[in-house]
């Protein structure tokens, strides 16, 4: 008896735990390479590529194998997703079209060098840089519409707006290119290589350089607009919401930037260098750093508001998608990370202050059975919004033998709160 009591006190602090602290695992999936690339959400499957040479689908509900599809090298490249079809690069020179839902290849382009960037698609034509120095435009019926050769390689991906291609190069210049024939319409010289993003806003392009400096480009004339210095190379590529620029340096920081001026709101510091880009949503900045932790920023003050610690470098940006955000790692894993932010729900009620109580779930975690006990009608949903199960008021007994293990939300029109499956 007196062992009993121990185990329930123990389960009963497991339950606050997990039920007041963001950041919760929802599952990880391990490669056999590191995982640069930065992951793509459509339709309930993420996909991504590692350098075990493979490209990835995995079920965002509980991270099982859908499909991979074996290149020839690493793939660091992030995938870009249009209808039916990943399209991605790779380390072996080429460019795949894989089916979505098989992960067959469609067709492969092959470029003359090793490709890091990812591509952009716009009225079925796909842009893309490579190391053997060009800029390439390919139809998707994979027939090249043009090319447009620098004088260095191209590790930059590429941005596409109202008739021009904007890409970086390692040549120190932003190109900007005409989508009709890959013709030159003017280019920008930083001090340094170019492998951030362009990002387009309102008629600036916004892009880091490894001169130190993030630049603010006017994109009709291709002239400075403004630029501020960081204290490192600046890879990471930036993001832009609410009239402010997000984005990581070599110098440890994320920096939150006025786009009309370049004048700097705030920085927060980590313990090594931002490689990864910035992702927005519901006012906190995700990004990860070369310490191996995923970092959760308040995007109005720069606060910390929580921490992820991974086993190695972060490279990998983060995307989130349906409350959950996924990241890579150098040390081979792909995470699914709860946010309390998913969609479908109110984000006050799924704030770090929960749990209201209101729910009780015993017992918590649970494997094959869980009684649950409701003031109102409620429903109990997966972390990515699926129904699994509604709920009449008052007290329901459910036969979970059937359940796959992981996190679920039992939510009523008040209160929200998590219950575990265990195996």
């Amino acid at each position: 008896m007196k062992f009993l009591f121990s185990f329930l006190i123990l389960i009963m602090l497991f339950s606050t735990t997990v039920f007041s602290t963001p950041g919760d695992l929802v599952w990880r999936y391990k490669t056999e390479g590191y995982i640069r690339s930065t992951p793509k959400v459509n339709n309930n499957v993420v996909y991504f590529g590692s350098d075990d040479h493979y490209v990835y689908a995995l079920n965002t509900e509980d991270g099982s194998l859908k499909w991979k599809f074996l290149t020839g090298n690493y793939v660091e490249a992030s995938p870009c997703i249009l209808n039916e079809s990943v399209y991605i690069g790779g380390f072996d020179s080429y460019i795949y079209s894989i089916n979505l839902s098989s992960g067959n290849v469609s067709w492969r382009y092959k470029t003359g060098n090793q490709i890091y960037s990812s591509p952009a698609i716009d009225q079925n034509v796909l842009y893309i840089g490579s190391n053997d120095g060009y800029v390439y435009a390919i139809n998707l019926d994979s027939t090249l519409k043009w090319k447009y050769l620098t004088s260095d390689a191209v590790r930059s991906s590429p941005t596409v707006y109202s008739g021009l291609v904007y890409v970086g190069c390692d040549d120190h210049y932003l190109y900007a290119l005409n989508i009709s024939d890959g013709s030159l319409r003017w280019k920008y010289q930083t001090g340094a290589a170019v492998r951030s993003t362009p990002y387009y806003k309102n008629g600036i392009i916004y892009v880091g350089s490894y001169d130190y400096y993030i630049h603010a480009v006017n994109n009709s004339s291709g002239s400075s607009f403004w630029k501020y210095q960081t204290g490192g190379q600046v890879h990471s590529s930036p993001f832009s919401t609410g009239g402010f620029l997000y984005v990581g340096s070599h110098d440890h920081y994320l920096y939150k930037l006025n786009e009309s001026d370049g004048t700097h709101k705030w920085k927060y510091q980590t313990a090594n260098y931002l490689v990864s880009s910035p992702f927005v949503s519901n006012d906190k900045v995700y990004v990860g750093s070369f310490d191996g932790f995923l970092y959760v920023v308040d995007s109005n003050s720069g606060s910390l508001d929580w921490t992820y610690k991974t086993d190695n470098y972060i490279y990998s940006s983060a995307t989130v998608s349906g409350g959950v955000v996924y990241i890579g790692s150098d040390d081979y894993y792909l995470y699914a990370i709860e946010t309390y932010g998913y969609q479908g729900f109110n984000q006050e009620q799924s704030s770090r202050n929960l749990p209201k109580r209101s729910i009780e779930a015993y017992p918590n975690p649970f494997s094959n059975q869980v009684k649950i006990s409701l003031p109102s009608t409620g429903a109990i949903y997966t972390l990515e919004g699926k129904l699994v199960l509604n709920l009449d008021k008052g007290e329901t007994e459910i036969n979970t033998n059937t359940w796959k293990s992981g996190i679920y939300l039992i939510k009523t029109k008040d209160d929200i709160r998590k219950i575990i499956k265990i195996d």
